[in-house]
C-alpha cells in the first residue's frame, strides 16, 4: 500500500507522467535521506549520504551514515537498479562496512520531479536486520 501511495504522489508531480524512463534517467549523484523502523521492535533509525546512479543499471552507496539505537555507522556498497518506461523500478544493494558485507536489501522507488531536477520516492526493505522504510533522494550537482 505505501509504494502505490508513494507512486501515486510521485505521478503527480510536474514532468513525472510525461516523459518516459529508463535507466539513463538516473545518472549522477543524489543527495539522500530516510527514516526507516526495525520491525521486530519497532524503534527508529535514520540514514543520510550520497548515492551515485551510473545511467546504466549499477548504484553505487558512495557514503552513507545511518544512526540507530543511540549508535552511528557509516557503510558504502553498491548493486544494480532497472526503471521501467513508466518511471517505476527497483533496485538490489549490497551493504558494506570496512570493506565486509553487512547486509543487502531490496529498495522500490518510483522517479518524478522534472527532467532538470529527477527526485525518487521509495521503500527500502533489508529483511536480514529487519528493516524497512521509506526514502528520497534528489539529484545533487556535487
Amino acid at each position: 500500500m505505501r509504494v502505490l501511495i508513494a507512486i501515486a504522489l510521485l505521478l503527480a508531480l510536474p514532468g513525472a507522467a510525461s516523459a518516459a524512463c529508463s535507466k539513463s534517467t538516473l545518472q549522477g549523484n543524489y543527495a539522500s535521506g530516510g527514516t526507516f523502523t526495525y520491525y521486530y521492535d519497532g524503534f527508529p533509525s535514520i540514514a543520510a549520504g550520497i548515492v551515485h546512479f551510473n545511467g546504466g543499471g549499477k548504484i553505487t552507496l558512495k557514503s552513507l551514515t545511518e544512526g540507530a539505537y543511540g549508535d552511528r555507522a557509516t557503510v558504502n556498497g553498491g548493486g544494480s537498479y532497472s526503471v521501467n518506461s513508466n518511471c517505476v523500478g527497483t533496485a538490489k544493494l549490497n551493504i558494506r562496512s570496512n570493506g565486509q558485507l553487512v547486509g543487502t536489501a531490496n529498495l522500490n522507488f518510483a522517479v518524478g520531479g522534472t527532467k532538470a531536477l529527477p527526485e525518487i520516492l521509495g521503500i527500502y526493505t533489508n529483511q536480514r536486520d529487519g528493516i524497512t522504510g521509506s526514502i528520497r533522494l534528489i539529484k545533487s550537482n556535487h
